[in-house]
């Protein structure tokens, strides 16, 4: 908004990662799974002091206090990347999710296994990769109350790998809202957003074939919104990213034994097998 004035402060700290000076390894923000408190790579914006030969000087670095159960709103946009690519000898990577700034072999392999041990016990799972490690790690940090807001890939609604992930959602979680892209369009994000607040009753999964609630910007139709039962997170949530939301209605009564077809007024008896 104004780039012309500089910050005085802020709290954007970078991190140890890979390889470090006493031959242990680090990942990143994801230390944060173990403690409250991270030591940061350096400091260039925390007005944290101390006094030296030559006075008060800023210190060169701080501990990131990040306390657990504390944080009324976390916003993620973390990492897509898998740690389970397997050694290709094109690229020499051993481990994607750990491949950055030239790590060699040794310290990817070394970085899995951190990772392993930080985020044990935790929707982490290794094929879902790093962005369910960062859930985790927002999990953590929420309070009780708090809010949890996260771009995820497409897999994390139907992936057998964030199976985990969505039994945290559907036991621990309410009010939840899943937005998914099934065309290209228009960047329109924050007009979206405001029509969906503003939406008023909202259909159910488990009404028929009858489509979701349009939502509208202008006199434009833009997208459907659904309601849609979590319970079943063991096999996906299949009512996402349709362009037309009756087809999952129609694919749920399926499901059930009934055909339920947009022009029929009520179900037909199917048993399913």
């Amino acid at each position: 908004m104004q780039p012309d004035i500089g910050f005085g402060k802020s709290r954007l700290y970078p991190m140890a990662y890979a390889r470090q000076g006493d031959n242990t390894v680090r990942i990143g923000s994801l230390e944060l799974l173990r403690s409250s408190a991270v030591m940061t790579l350096f400091n260039t914006s925390d007005p944290a002091r101390r006094t030296g030969s030559v006075g008060e000087e800023t210190a060169a670095q701080v501990n990131a206090e990040v306390s657990d159960l504390s944080y009324h709103l976390v916003i993620m946009n973390p990492p897509f990347t898998s740690n389970t690519k397997h050694y290709d000898a094109d690229d020499g990577v051993v481990n994607a999710a750990f491949a950055a700034f030239e790590s060699s072999d040794a310290d990817q392999k070394d970085m899995a296994k951190r990772m392993g041990r930080l985020a044990d016990k935790t929707c982490y799972h290794g094929h879902a990769g790093e962005a369910s490690a960062f859930v985790a790690l927002a999990e953590k940090k929420v309070r009780s109350g708090g809010v949890v807001a996260f771009v995820l890939p497409f897999t994390a609604i139907n992936g057998a790998s964030w199976t985990k992930f969505r039994e945290l959602i559907a036991t621990k979680y309410t009010d939840v809202t899943i937005v998914s892209i099934a065309a290209n369009g228009k960047d329109m994000s924050s007009e979206i957003a405001k029509a969906v607040l503003n939406t008023g009753e909202v259909r159910r999964l488990e009404d028929g074939p009858y489509g979701g609630a349009t939502i509208h910007i202008g006199e434009s139709p833009v997208g459907e919104l659904l309601n849609a039962p979590l319970g079943d997170y063991e096999s996906g949530w299949g009512a996402a990213r349709l362009t037309d939301a009756s087809l999952a209605q129609v694919a749920h009564a399926l499901s059930a034994g009934q055909l339920w077809l947009p022009a029929q007024a009520q179900a037909i008896e199917l048993p399913v097998v």
